[in-house]
């Protein structure tokens, strides 16, 4: 204060109180007298004004947030959803190219039988390849089948076989009673490559009338085994014979790649394993190959 004046500077939010007294000419000071000076704060100012900017906020990073997570998922459902339609695509293709590969192998074993002149075993041969045809025609148009139906098959594709190579092959089918095979769906065309590549590559090359081939199927803790195993000459001759790579046939490899888009499209983690089983003295007794899958 200075003179007649009252200088406030930058004065803040609230209630301030003011003392003056007055002066005469003779010096003599009056009895001070108090003013109460108020200054409000402005509405933006105010607290319930800065809570509402808050929340208005807050809600338009939510709001914000929540768009971004929705645009992402709804891409990542197309991309899923392509990507799925793809690996059916293929799968399907996989499918069908079993069937041209299937039939092709058998009609070179009614050749064959035919060159032998055995009249007899290629008359048997051709009716139950009939069969055979008509049953893997039927299966091949689906995308999964009954476990039971691609057993029916593989029975007569063994039955063609041990009729083409005779006391060579010996086999056995020996399923678990407490698996209903007709409740289970499988692909078509899912076990009958494996015992024929056991045959091709196993049992054949062993050129003994001790040569067989078991099936197994079984459950285990709602876990389908399909397990196909021969005591043929094993990976490891089988490798020598072949030369510098292990020979895979065509549906082995068609297997291997059906079910893993298999194991994509259903979301269950289905594996498929191959091993040797050995003795104590190092011989192998049995090549085993494996498929094993959740039940749902």
């Amino acid at each position: 204060m200075t003179g007649e004046q009252i200088d406030l500077v930058n004065p803040g939010y609230g209630t301030y109180y003011i003392k003056l007294r007055a002066k005469s000419i003779s010096s003599v000071l009056s009895v001070p007298t108090v003013f109460k000076l108020h200054i409000s704060r402005p509405f933006w100012a105010t607290w319930w004004f800065i809570c509402l900017i808050m929340l208005a906020a807050t809600a338009l990073v939510v709001v914000a947030v929540r768009y971004r997570i929705a645009y992402l998922l709804r891409k990542n459902e197309k991309e899923h959803a392509n990507e799925m339609k793809f690996i059916r695509s293929e799968y399907k293709a996989l499918n069908a190219l079993m069937n041209p590969h299937f039939v092709f192998n058998t009609l070179n074993n009614v050749q064959g039988l035919v060159n032998r002149n055995d009249k007899l075993a290629a008359n048997e041969y051709i009716r139950v390849f009939a069969d055979l045809i008509r049953q893997n025609m039927h299966n091949i148009s689906k995308e999964l089948i009954p476990l039971q139906k691609e057993i029916d098959l593989v029975t007569n594709y063994l039955l063609l076989e041990k009729l083409r190579f005779k006391e060579l092959l010996n086999y056995s089918i020996e399923i678990d009673d407490q698996t209903d095979l007709s409740e289970i769906m499988v692909p078509p065309l899912l076990v009958q490559p494996l015992i024929e590549n056991s045959i091709k590559h196993g049992i054949l090359p062993l050129e003994s009338a001790e040569g067989k081939v078991i099936i197994k199927i079984y459950e285990r803790d709602g876990v389908l085994y399909i397990e196909v195993k021969d005591n043929g000459i094993g990976m490891m001759k089988s490798k020598e014979r072949a030369g510098k790579s292990l020979h895979e046939s065509f549906g082995m490899d068609n297997i291997r790649k059906r079910i893993e888009q298999l194991s994509i499209i259903q979301n269950k983690e289905i594996s498929f394993t191959t091993n040797e089983l050995r003795d104590e003295k190092g011989e192998l007794e049995w090549t085993i190959v494996m498929i094993s899958m959740p039940i749902s």
